[in-house]
């Protein structure tokens, strides 16, 4: 609800507070009108998903292939649209991990013509870059804030502000604390 999310967004300003919401940069809802007609050129058939989330809107998350320069385009066009119209101050960027891709130009064919994934992180890095910049040029210290649990790939981070990790701890093993099942050493190696 657009006018909602507005009014939100001006509380929270008025409180002094930024508000950062969630995006996903490597799935996009088959629901979405665009997946319609563009979808078999941003998808990346191998990454089909279905958290609850997106399941109680009665769609799939589809995998977008990060290489794809009209999805980066498409993407940064909604973020900058976001921006305009609410001014949210950056975004959490959620699943922020280098997942394997076999479509558009990272798919690589061997000699027998059989396709293998690659991992794009050069082209999650520069989806990033953008996104980064987009937010440099409109808005006063915007934080990007990245979730990337258990599998941290530092050139991924290059243009964020912070990292969320620590998810994959959770389930039945975490009770009260963190620090019962990630001591000090464990936290600094993770």
């Amino acid at each position: 609800d657009a006018q909602t999310f507005a009014a939100r967004v001006q509380a929270a300003h008025a409180q002094s507070m930024q508000v950062v919401p969630y995006v996903n940069l490597n799935y996009m809802s088959a629901g979405a009108p665009e997946w319609q007609y563009y979808g078999t050129r941003w998808a990346d058939p191998a990454r089909v998903v279905t958290p609850s989330d997106v399941a109680a809107m009665g769609h799939a998350s589809m995998g977008t292939c990060p290489a794809v320069r009209d999805w980066q385009d498409f993407i940064l066009y909604r973020i900058n649209e976001m921006i305009d119209r609410y001014e949210v101050d950056g975004i959490y960027i959620d699943c922020w991990s280098p997942y394997a891709c076999s479509a558009g130009s990272c798919a690589r064919r061997d000699a027998a013509g059989q396709v293998h994934p690659t991992w794009p992180i050069r082209a999650y890095r520069e989806l990033l870059r953008r996104v980064y910049t987009l937010f440099q040029e409109k808005r006063p210290d915007p934080l990007l804030m990245v979730h990337m649990s258990s599998e941290v790939v530092t050139p991924m981070l290059s243009f964020t502000d912070t990292i969320l990790d620590g998810e994959q701890f959770g389930g039945e093993a975490l009770q009260d604390d963190y620090v019962d099942i990630l001591p000090a050493d464990k936290f600094r190696a993770e």
